[in-house]
């Protein structure tokens, strides 16, 4: 798979009512699944990340202001006929939509999961080369398996956002249907064991994720070999 050029869309205003905090929540999940594309070993887009500094450097003197509306949408646009592909993330959007209609419109492809998107295997080994794997096999309660999948598809984006994060993979058991194993890349084990878990974030994976095993999963950590 080649290198893309993905934009990211999602909800920027929508739900928000301008609250520049719920805003910003926006901000960050769109940049978490940046983030997570580029690990990938892709190069993701983000129209905000041309948009805002110009609107600011233009004396905009708030959202939905003429000068804000000159440039916000425009750019976005503009950046969906240059990108290989888009990524939609979030909830409620009419802006988001318009950039997955206009994806389609130039023959872009179109994605609604960071798991649809195919690895740049070049430049995801490179980055995997020396990097530590975690290794945790769940057992979730019986009967709440979508409500964890659910659940772990609203925390990809914290562990994502991690410094020292590589990738990771979730993969379900075809023989024990409640049974996982998940698989962390970090560039060294206390990116892991220091940085997450001694982080605010980790609290809220906890918060998102723990209650679902039975029993609690044993985690252990894997490097490569040196004839491999």
């Amino acid at each position: 798979m080649n290198r893309q050029m993905i934009l990211v869309a999602g909800p920027y205003r929508s739900g928000t009512d301008d609250d520049p905090t719920l805003i910003a929540r926006n901000v960050a999940a769109m940049t978490a699944a940046s983030l997570q594309l580029f690990r990938a070993g892709h190069l993701p887009v983000m129209g905000e990340w041309f948009a805002l500094p110009l609107i600011e450097h233009a004396g905009s003197r708030g959202i939905g202001d003429a000068i804000f509306n000159e440039m916000f949408h425009p750019i976005a646009r503009d950046l969906v006929a240059r990108c290989d592909a888009c990524l939609r993330i979030g909830g409620a959007s009419a802006g988001a939509d318009e950039m997955v209609a206009l994806a389609r419109q130039h023959g872009k492809a179109v994605y609604y999961s960071l798991h649809d998107i195919p690895i740049n295997n070049a430049q995801h080994e490179q980055r995997s080369e020396t990097a530590i794997l975690e290794v945790a096999v769940l057992n979730v309660r019986p009967g709440m398996e979508d409500e964890f999948e659910a659940a772990f598809a609203q925390a990809a984006p914290i562990i994502a956002s991690m410094p020292g994060y590589v990738s990771h993979q979730l993969k379900r058991c075809l023989e024990v249907p409640n049974r996982y194993l998940l698989l962390v890349n970090w560039v060294s084990l206390e990116a892991h064991t220091v940085g997450f878990r001694g982080s605010p974030e980790y609290q809220r994976w906890k918060q998102l994720l723990h209650h679902f095993y039975d029993p609690f999963p044993v985690v252990e950590h894997y490097a490569r070999t040196g004839d491999a």
